[in-house]
C-alpha cells in the first residue's frame, strides 16, 4: 500500500508559517454562544457570498441515502469545539446533494467517488483541501485548522508543501516507514477509525513499541497536536530510523508548530544518511522557519551538490519559487 498522505535555529526571526498557523491556537471557547455555521441557499449563492465576504468555505457533498453523511452532520456537526472553531475562523458550510444538480455538477468536477466528501475552498474559489469520506469531530477540526492555515499561505509556499508530501507519498508505502509489525497495525486501526482495538494492541506492548504505535495512530487519525511529544519520546529512547526522521520533520513542520524539533530531526536524518532530498527538505524547513539567509545558502549548495539539473530534487523548482517569492 503506498502512502497517502513533509541549520541554525533562531527565535529571532518572524516565521512565516508561524503567523500561518496561529489559526491552530482558539482562543476560550464559546461554544454554548456559537452561531450556525451551516449555509442555507444554492452553491452558486455560497460561493460568490463567500468571495464577496472574503471568506473561505467548506462544501459537504453528500447522498440522501448515506449513512456517514448523517452521521457528520448530526455527530461531528455539533460537536462545541467544532462549532467554536468555525466560529472564531468565519468559516461557513453548505451540504449539498452530489447526485443532482449543482451537486452532481460539483461532484463531477473535482471527481467525487464516495460520500461524504468534504471540499475546502479559499475565498477565490480555488480547492485547497479536500478529505474523502466521514470525518469524526478530532479529524474534521484538525483537518480545519491545517485549512486554516493553508488558506493564509502564498500560492509558492502551498505549492512546495503539496509537492513535498506528494514526494512522500509516492516514495514510501506504509510498511516501508513504518516497517514494525504493531505500527502497520496502528496505522489500520487509525484509517479505519477502530480505537478499541487500539487499546487492545496497547495492552500487547512493552514500553518501547507502544511509544512507537501510539506516533503512528496520533499520525494518521489526524491528532497531530500530540505527534510532536510522542516523537520527542521516541528521540529519547533512540527509536527512530533516518527514514522516519526525514518524514516526521517534514509532517511537523507541516501540521504542528514545533519547529525546532522538525530541525532537530532533519539534521539527525542527513548525519545517519546524507540525502539531496533531505537536503531539500531541510533548506525547505529553513525557509519556513524563517532562516531566509540559511535557506539560500542551502538552496544554492544543493544545485551545486547535484550538479546536473536531472539529479536535483523533484520538489526543487517549487522549492526554489517558495525562496524567491518572499522573506526579503
Amino acid at each position: 500500500m503506498v502512502l497517502r498522505i513533509k541549520s541554525s535555529f533562531s527565535y529571532g526571526y518572524v516565521f512565516p508559517l508561524f503567523l500561518a498557523l496561529m489559526g491552530l491556537f482558539g482562543t476560550e471557547s464559546a461554544a454554548q454562544k456559537a452561531t450556525d455555521p451551516w449555509f442555507d441557499g444554492s452553491f452558486s449563492e455560497f460561493r460568490e457570498e463567500s468571495k464577496k465576504e472574503d471568506k473561505p468555505y467548506v462544501v459537504e457533498i453528500m447522498a440522501s441515502w448515506c449513512g456517514y453523511c448523517r452521521k457528520f452532520e448530526k455527530l461531528t456537526m455539533k460537536d462545541p469545539a467544532v462549532l467554536d472553531y468555525m466560529e472564531e475562523q468565519g468559516i461557513r458550510i453548505l451540504s449539498i446533494d452530489g447526485e443532482k444538480g449543482e451537486g452532481l455538477q460539483l461532484a463531477q468536477k473535482n471527481k467525487v467517488k464516495g460520500f461524504p466528501t468534504i471540499l475546502f475552498f479559499n475565498s477565490s474559489g480555488d480547492l485547497i483541501k479536500r478529505v474523502d469520506g466521514y470525518l469524526p469531530p478530532r479529524g474534521f477540526l484538525s483537518s480545519l485548522k491545517e485549512f486554516s492555515s493553508f488558506n493564509t499561505m502564498d500560492e509558492p509556499m502551498l505549492n512546495y508543501l503539496n509537492q513535498k508530501q506528494a514526494y512522500f507519498q509516492s516514495s514510501y508505502s506504509i510498511e516501508e516507514l513504518w516497517p514494525e509489525k504493531y505500527c502497520t497495525k496502528a496505522y489500520s486501526f487509525a484509517i479505519n477509525e477502530e480505537s478499541r482495538k487500539m487499546k487492545e494492541l496497547e495492552l500487547e506492548l512493552d514500553d518501547r513499541d507502544l511509544i512507537m504505535a501510539s506516533l503512528v495512530y496520533s499520525i494518521y487519525s489526524k491528532n497531530n497536536a500530540s505527534v510532536p511529544d510522542i516523537t520527542w519520546k521516541c528521540i529519547e529512547m533512540d527509536l527512530l530510523n533516518e527514514v522516519q526522521q526525514h518524514f516526521l520533520s517534514f509532517y511537523i513542520v507541516k501540521n504542528s508548530p514545533d519547529f525546532y524539533l522538525s530541525h532537530q530531526l532533519i539534521n539527525e536524518s542527513i548525519r545517519r544518511k546524507p540525502d539531496i532530498n533531505k537536503s531539500d527538505t531541510r533548506c525547505g524547513i529553513e525557509y519556513l522557519t524563517g532562516n531566509f539567509g540559511d535557506a539560500r545558502s542551502s538552496f544554492k549548495k544543493i544545485k551545486k551538490q547535484a550538479g546536473n539539473n536531472k539529479d536535483l530534487p523533484v520538489t526543487f523548482e517549487a522549492l526554489g519559487q517558495m525562496i524567491n517569492s518572499g522573506g526579503k
